[in-house]
């Protein structure tokens, strides 16, 4: 499994060097990791676009999220909506699973991520305080959601921030077995661990750089054991001869 050592070069926002995520990439980066403040990230993301290789995973960029955090699933046209909303953390993956469609979405390989929380936070809050209804909210829609964990916690953060919120199910999408950071976590059962599961064949020959079948599901036992609900996509679904 590909893993956060393969990145080598982290710009930092200065208006985000004290973050909370901010501290947690300082406590957790290795010797290997060269850490940057920068003015400007638009600059960054212009050059990355122009310059960058686009296969590279090198390259991290920590920044200030200035659209919406929160957003409705857009639904299948002709189906019923399941109420699903999606919280974006940043885009751009460590993996690089063929049929992905950021693949071919996005014009850059730096992967980017938002650092300001207290801002996601209050969204959240907006979106779901004196709500009587059950809000189902999920992670990876635009990045895997425990890829990176090791080195940012960003997904620590929020298991921590919805364990005190009873109307509102968290839901961590990832391909990764990145679940160390969660196993202590007084998580209320208010976060569901999923993963996206394929046959070893098609995992081996489409999905470059993410965790093995086993792998998955050894770390699905350890969330299980932690007292976290679990799902399973089957998603995409790929006709192969065996």
């Amino acid at each position: 499994m590909r893993t956060v050592n393969e990145i080598k070069n982290i710009y930092i926002e200065k208006d985000l060097e004290n973050s909370l995520i901010a501290n947690n990439i300082r406590e957790r980066a290795s010797a290997e990791h060269k850490i940057s403040y920068i003015d400007d990230p638009k600059e960054l993301l212009s050059h990355f676009r122009q310059h960058g290789e686009r296969e590279s995973k090198e390259n991290l960029l920590l920044y200030s999220n200035k659209g919406d955090f929160f957003s409705s699933c857009p639904g299948t046209d002709g189906m019923v909506c399941c109420q699903y909303f999606v919280l974006n953390l940043g885009q751009g993956c460590l993996y690089d699973c063929h049929y992905c469609y950021l693949q071919g979405h996005l014009n850059n390989s730096l992967l980017s991520i938002f650092g300001n929380f207290e801002d996601l936070f209050a969204k959240i809050a907006e979106h779901t305080k004196n709500k009587n209804i059950h809000f189902r909210i999920g992670t990876g829609e635009y990045a895997d959601s425990l890829a990176l964990e090791p080195l940012t916690g960003q997904s620590t953060a929020l298991v921590n921030y919805f364990s005190h919120h009873p109307n509102a199910t968290l839901e961590l999408k990832t391909k990764s077995s990145n679940v160390e950071e969660l196993l202590d976590l007084d998580h209320r059962n208010n976060t569901v661990v999923s993963w996206s599961l394929n046959p070893k064949a098609i995992i081996d020959l489409v999905e470059e750089g993410t965790a093995s079948l086993p792998e998955r599901l050894a770390a699905a036992k350890k969330v299980v054991e932690a007292g976290y609900k679990i799902g399973f996509h089957l998603d995409p679904l790929i006709y192969f001869k065996k």
